[in-house]
């Protein structure tokens, strides 16, 4: 009977035992990383689109403003066709909730669709430190299987980081790297950065960018600035998000005296 009534004790003091323990893990998970707010991956080019810019653009020549806008343009192709998968993965991932796996990742996973495909993906985010570091993984059924898309850093508060894009699982390089800020104060800016290797088509252009900002300074509270690396040119456009008017800096016309 003693013998019986000690197993019985020791049972429940090992039942009790892993239920704490199992209680505390529960409770050490904590909660997912916020996410970085969409702005800090996809630039604003809603001044720009096509035929529907109100901007009244003050600049000495026509050519030099529809340049511009073309310019911004090409960026804006760059984003939403060659990287419309990615972009449109990351965008997805704000309407899911995270799990946390083995290795102490939160993951968010789902299926997207792009065109006429569906993509799996599967965004990982880990707190080490004092920032968070993230990973996106993306397969095509009949296709490529966990592709690394991009990779990033984020603050704790959200405020600031970067990205890392890769072209396409058929030319698994660096393409692109993003920087972004989120201020307090409302002003904001990010940039996206051609850091494509020689061997890649777009190796040309590695160290040009294009950069947009809000600010608050009068009169003009928005910049874009385009750098291109191959012709070492500077373009500047600043204008008001409220009345659309600005402002066109094109450093090679300037040096040929047209502006």
């Amino acid at each position: 009977m003693k013998t019986s009534k000690f197993l019985s004790v020791f049972l429940a003091t090992i039942y009790l035992t892993v239920a704490i323990f199992t209680s505390s893990c529960k409770k050490d998970k904590g909660e997912a990383p916020t996410i970085p707010p969409s702005s800090s991956f996809v630039m604003d080019f809603s001044d720009f689109k096509q035929n529907k810019s109100g901007l009244a653009i003050q600049d000495s020549t026509q050519t030099n403003a529809a340049n511009a806008i073309v310019q911004v343009g090409v960026w804006n192709v760059i984003l939403t066709v060659g990287l419309a998968v990615p972009v449109a993965a990351f965008l997805e991932s704000f309407n899911h909730q995270a799990e946390l796996d083995n290795d102490n990742w939160w993951v968010w996973s789902y299926s997207v669709p792009v065109g006429l495909k569906t993509y799996n993906a599967s965004l990982h985010g880990k707190v080490v430190g004092q920032e968070v570091q993230w990973e996106m993984y993306l397969s095509q059924s009949g296709g490529f299987t966990d592709f690394k898309w991009f990779t990033g850093t984020s603050d704790l508060n959200g405020t600031s980081g970067q990205w890392i894009l890769n072209e396409s699982p058929t030319v698994p390089t660096t393409l692109l790297q993003i920087d972004w800020h989120n201020n307090v104060d409302g002003t904001a800016d990010i940039k996206y950065m051609n850091v494509a290797p020689s061997t890649s088509t777009h190796g040309t252009e590695n160290g040009g960018y294009i950069m947009y900002g809000k600010t608050n300074n009068t009169p003009f509270n928005a910049f874009y600035n385009i750098f291109y690396k191959s012709q070492d040119n500077l373009v500047e456009i600043n204008w008001n998000r409220t009345t659309k008017e600005g402002q066109i800096k094109n450093y090679i016309f300037q040096e040929a005296g047209l502006n």
